[in-house]
């Protein structure tokens, strides 16, 4: 398209075709969403999804990971979700950002101050070594379903010692 001539036919058959690639490969992403967030709600055994608030917009800041960031489309990913459990009787806990961190060990919940974004596992006092991301997967289910967050909701059905691992 830049290659061609400004105001030729042949500039604007090829801005028609670049249009094209363009909205096929929304419609896949928003195809992956729609059936990723369907198959979270629709699973028999979950009645409430857990995800953190996240500064998209702030995170999109950094230029290694913007691109990464917005093509995964968080946003239309929590917007999606958020309509599919309300429609399915669901809920979906939506916790700050700030609350429990990645750099928190979920077992003793000491803040690892040294932690860089290069460390991908998290050595624990007892010598156990978790995978970071699944960490700090256990810390928003711990916060998420602790009973002191469900403020002007009814308590959940199981104790702090269900939600483990």
């Amino acid at each position: 398209l830049s290659r061609r001539k400004k105001g030729s036919n042949n500039r604007a058959k090829q801005r028609r075709v670049v249009a094209r690639i363009h909205e096929r490969v929304t419609n896949t992403r928003n195809d992956f969403l729609h059936k990723l967030t369907t198959r979270l709600v629709n699973d028999s055994q979950v009645d409430s999804l857990a995800i953190e608030d996240l500064a998209v917009a702030n995170m999109c800041k950094n230029h290694r990971l913007a691109r990464s960031i917005a093509d995964a489309g968080w946003g239309t990913f929590r917007k999606f979700l958020e309509y599919k459990a309300e429609r399915a009787g669901k809920n979906v806990l939506v916790i700050g950002r700030f609350e429990p961190s990645s750099k928190t060990d979920h077992k003793t919940g000491a803040y690892l101050q040294d932690l860089k974004l290069s460390d991908r596992v998290i050595r624990h006092a007892d010598g156990t070594v978790t995978d970071r991301d699944l960490n700090a997967a256990l810390n928003i289910k711990r916060f998420a379903l602790h009973p002191q967050n469900f403020v002007g909701r009814d308590t959940p059905e199981f104790t702090l010692g269900e939600i483990g691992q």
